[in-house]
């Protein structure tokens, strides 16, 4: 049955999942029998991780759903750079921590001892912690736009924050990111992007501790600002980083 209709409907699947293939199709679907209406939400191009309500990242399995992106390998990379580093922490907090990929990842590695993740979305907030306790982590979680609720310090910053100018490079992002996934988690109007960054950045380097490490995922385009502005917030080294395509896609900095 699926693969026929695989078949009859390859340019539409394509189109929402671009380079799948007949076997992957076969393996995605047989993890679905228990979702309703199947096909119509196939041929609507739901992503197969929200389908499935859940996502393998670093090793951790996450429950995901529409209030928390899609765990990418660019960030699991991220993860990886941080982990392969020489150092380990004390303690992390992950901001914009969305399903808590990042911060549950470092804590199950033991790369940090004690975690805190914040977030704008309570319902975003509300999957991290799910995800903390199906996995038996023990993190602190806080509604708080980038820093504004957080006083305590830590041995290292790590974020995936909304990188993606709303009005400059929105129609570079597929159809079914735009449908599917939580635009606050994705997109800063081009007006604010500059100072949004900013603001976190003097946030940022007040929260660290001295010697401490902040890492950044971010868009190829705007890194080389980015970094600029890290170093003039008081940054003493900055990096730029690339992920596995050869693209630059991070920055390290340590106070």
């Amino acid at each position: 049955m699926w693969e026929a209709f695989f078949k009859a409907n390859f340019d539409q699947l394509t189109s929402h999942y671009p380079g799948l293939k007949l076997l992957r199709f076969l393996k995605e679907v047989s993890d679905l029998s228990h979702v309703s209406n199947l096909e119509d939400k196939l041929l609507e191009g739901v992503p197969f991780d929200y389908l499935r309500g859940w996502s393998e990242f670093y090793g951790v399995k996450l429950d995901i759903n529409h209030h928390v992106l899609i765990p990418r390998p660019e960030t699991e990379w991220l993860v990886d750079l941080i982990v392969r580093s020489s150092k380990s922490y004390e303690s992390v907090l992950d901001v914009g921590v969305g399903s808590g990929a990042i911060l549950l990842s470092l804590l199950k590695s033991k790369k940090a001892k004690k975690g805190v993740g914040v977030d704008v979305s309570l319902e975003a907030l509300k999957v991290a912690q799910l995800n903390a306790q199906t996995n038996q982590l023990e993190a602190t979680f806080i509604q708080s736009d980038r820093l504004d609720k957080i006083s305590s310090t830590f041995d290292l910053i790590v974020s995936n924050p909304p990188y993606i100018k709303q009005e400059k490079h929105f129609h570079l992002v597929h159809p079914s990111v735009i449908k599917f996934e939580p635009h606050q988690a994705l997109f800063l109007s081009d007006e604010i992007y500059a100072a949004w960054f900013e603001q976190l950045f003097r946030q940022v380097f007040t929260a660290l501790n001295q010697s401490g490490d902040f890492y950044l995922e971010g868009h190829e385009e705007t890194l080389p600002e980015l970094e600029t502005m890290l170093s003039s917030v008081g940054f003493s080294q900055v990096e730029l980083m690339k992920d596995l395509s050869g693209t630059w896609r991070f920055l390290k900095a340590t106070k």
